[in-house]
């Protein structure tokens, strides 16, 4: 799992099968934890990642940025690539 920018927040799914980056390189980004691969598309920010978290039941991704603004998105669309978080 390579980034071009410190992670500043990692969290895994509640089934352990994902894990969602927050990232300094102002993007969060989706990691299938077995094959360590980015799955989906890159969560876009105008400003440092600084938390990225699932839901409870694992199927919302949250993210928010040192601008305040925050993201909000389906992880399971997210992980099919079709939607953007942010």
């Amino acid at each position: 799992m390579r980034h071009g920018a410190p992670v500043y927040a990692a969290s895994f799914s509640p089934d352990g099968r994902r894990i969602l980056a927050a990232t300094g390189g102002m993007l969060a980004r989706l990691w299938d934890a077995e094959s360590s691969k980015s799955v989906g598309e890159v969560m876009r920010h105008s400003n440092v990642v600084v938390t990225a978290s699932f839901s409870p039941d694992g199927r919302r991704i949250l993210t928010a940025s040192l601008d305040r603004r925050r993201g909000c998105g389906s992880a399971e669309h997210q992980a099919g690539g079709r939607a953007n978080a942010t």
